[in-house]
């Protein structure tokens, strides 16, 4: 059985890996929160590596130099607007990821 520091460590390590690496505020623990993907091209032009920490909404926009947009987020459930607590900046991208995904489907 794990001791009360053990348990106070591991609590610790899960914290910093759901806080924005940038500003230090929780992405995904509470609500709201900010739980998504962005496409690869995306999340390395902000200097980021895969498994390397995550950003919330604001500072990615930040180390970008512009505002996400839809066609930043990849085409996976966690962007599904409304499916989780997300923020209301996080809620309006999910959707405009939404409309973006759905008229590429329907050009096919």
């Amino acid at each position: 059985m794990a001791s009360d520091e053990d348990k106070a460590e591991i609590e610790r390590i899960l914290r910093e890996r759901r806080q924005c690496v940038d500003c230090g505020i929780e992405t995904m623990h509470g609500k709201p929160h900010e739980d998504y993907m962005v496409k690869d091209k995306v999340w390395k032009k902000a200097g980021m590596k895969p498994g390397g920490g995550r950003l919330c909404i604001g500072c990615l926009e930040s180390r970008l130099g512009r505002p996400l947009v839809g066609r930043d987020f990849k085409d996976l459930p966690v962007n599904i607007p409304g499916l989780m607590a997300d923020t209301e900046r996080l809620y309006e991208l999910k959707m405009q990821a939404t409309v973006h995904y759905a008229m590429k489907r329907m050009r096919r």
